[in-house]
């Protein structure tokens, strides 16, 4: 039996139906694991010693949302086998704080590697495999930015903000009107001060976007997220749906490609 502890988003904040922390944390309970979860507010490091927390062991009934918190407790990170950083971004100061305090840990594995959380944004990650993406532009200069979607995206783009999930900020922007849309680009990079990723929208994503888990460098499950009617987004907060997926060879052989390549960077 091993300890496992993960840092997550406040519980209560949580969609205890659909969180896949909780889903691993249940796998683990289930293989007699301890499971303790706990928050970035709550980790700490003194001088000379590895980082602590303050935790609390999870139990579970028949499904990850029969969650059961227990007392509250200081933990050294290295009292445990594995410690899974699963707080959410935004990707800021504090986030990147935590990283620094989870470097302290020499016994404990971190997953994943916090030098693969600094180094690795996961919307720029796609420029390591131009291969297998789409073309992509990270800008901040409107007319920069309207060259290329008239040229590059044939007018339809979606723009990402570099430092957030779930689709929060995700737009598309389609040129009908280039002057409007000059404005709106101008809003977006705050008059060109803030980074973008620009792509070419993809119509394909109403059909379904296609999500792959992986571990230590093999696929493990897939499904396909379909996006409410009319609606681009493939995240389960703006209504998407969840599917079971059978991939094709070729999808297999990309994601492992892929997985295999981030694996030696930790992730």
């Amino acid at each position: 039996m091993s300890k496992q502890l993960f840092i997550i988003d406040p519980l209560e904040s949580l969609n205890r139906r659909l969180d896949s922390s909780l889903r691993m944390a249940l796998a683990y309970y289930q293989m007699s694991d301890s499971v303790y979860v706990t928050t970035q507010t709550v980790l700490h490091w003194s001088r000379g010693n590895p980082a602590s927390a303050i935790t609390q062991r999870l139990s579970f009934g028949d499904d990850a949302a029969s969650v059961t918190t227990h007392e509250s407790q200081e933990v050294s990170l290295d009292d445990f086998e594995h410690i899974h950083m699963r707080k959410d971004p935004p990707f800021d100061m504090k986030y990147l704080a935590t990283t620094w305090i989870l470097d302290s840990a020499r016994k404990a594995r971190v997953i994943n590697a916090p030098k693969a959380l600094r180094d690795l944004n996961e919307k720029l990650a796609i420029y390591e495999f131009p291969e297998f993406t789409r073309p992509a532009l990270l800008a901040s200069d409107p007319n920069t930015i309207v060259q290329f979607i008239r040229e590059e995206c044939s007018g339809d783009a979606i723009v990402k903000p570099l430092d957030l999930f779930g689709g929060r900020g995700v737009e598309r922007i389609q040129i009908t009107d280039e002057e409007s849309v000059q404005k709106r680009i101008t809003a977006l990079t705050e008059h060109g001060k803030e980074l973008r990723l620009f792509q070419p929208f993809d119509p394909g994503v109403f059909k379904g976007e296609i999500r792959v888990f992986t571990a230590c460098g093999e696929p493990i499950e897939w499904c396909l997220k379909k996006p409410a009617a009319h609606n681009f987004l493939a995240n389960t907060r703006a209504g998407a749906t969840l599917h079971g997926y059978k991939p094709t060879q070729a999808e297999i052989e990309t994601d492992r490609a892929v997985a295999e390549a981030l694996l030696q960077r930790g992730v």
